[in-house]
């Protein structure tokens, strides 16, 4: 009975190496995560694990403990490695920090990227403006999306709440249309009737795309990651993937 709307981890970090090597053309990449969280962890490993395999190479690696405050240490040996780019798989609150002390390093140039739980606006706040220049994310919506869907989401929710709408807000929203047309597909509100008609969602039209549910695994099949960037006090799109 447990469904997933959101995508897996492994799934983020993957399309997260994918950008990186393909689209950004980085051969050489450094990490810099929480070794106590398991979501910062998973991200990393993911993107470890497709970024050496597309042919890519890790040239530092470097992790620290919950509560850490000075990256600087961290991120001095990370500098000096000079790698295409940098990956900071961790809460908005640990990227901003990183972020920020990476420019009191003179990392300026520097490419950083991150997950979903750094696409919210503290980070730009944290960070500041200029340190938050070069950084992507994986996430799952942004509301300039170029799908018209995407858009007209943001409009209803501006329109409801007089704010704009953020990925949390979006999968949730997906999440409540796959139980309504679940229930309207089985014409019941019987638990076992809904929970067949969710094992076989396809192809429902979301802000963010299309969805289809595994029936198997009960997590989405395929379902985009998007790419952004931070672009002056907020976040605009870049890329859509569809993993592999």
């Amino acid at each position: 009975y447990y469904f997933r709307a959101c995508f897996l981890d492994p799934v983020q970090g993957t399309a997260m190496a994918n950008f990186a090597y393909n689209k950004l053309e980085k051969t050489t990449a450094a990490l810099i995560y929480n070794i106590g969280q398991d979501y910062n962890k998973g991200l990393a490993e993911a993107f470890k694990a497709k970024f050496t395999a597309n042919g890519g190479i890790i040239v530092a690696e470097e992790t620290y403990p919950n509560d850490t405050q000075d990256f600087k240490p961290l991120l001095t040996k990370i500098k000096d490695k000079n790698p295409g780019i940098i990956v900071t798989p961790n809460t908005y609150a640990e990227s901003g920090l990183i972020l920020k002390q990476a420019k009191e390093l003179g990392m300026d140039d520097f490419i950083f990227i991150a997950g979903d739980s750094t696409h919210a606006p503290q980070v730009i706040e944290i960070a500041g403006e200029d340190a938050v220049k070069n950084l992507y994310l994986t996430t799952l919506y942004v509301q300039d999306d170029p799908d018209p869907k995407a858009k007209a989401f943001a409009d209803k929710y501006q329109a409801a709440y007089n704010a704009d709408p953020n990925s949390n807000a979006c999968f949730s929203y997906e999440s409540l249309m796959i139980i309504a047309e679940a229930i309207k597909k089985a014409g019941s509100t019987d638990p076992e009737a809904i929970r067949t008609a969710i094992e076989e969602t396809k192809d429902l039209s979301v802000p963010s795309g299309t969805f289809t549910m595994d029936p198997e695994t009960h997590n989405p099949l395929n379902k985009p990651v998007l790419i952004i960037k931070v672009a002056g006090n907020s976040f605009t799109y870049v890329d859509k993937v569809t993993p592999e």
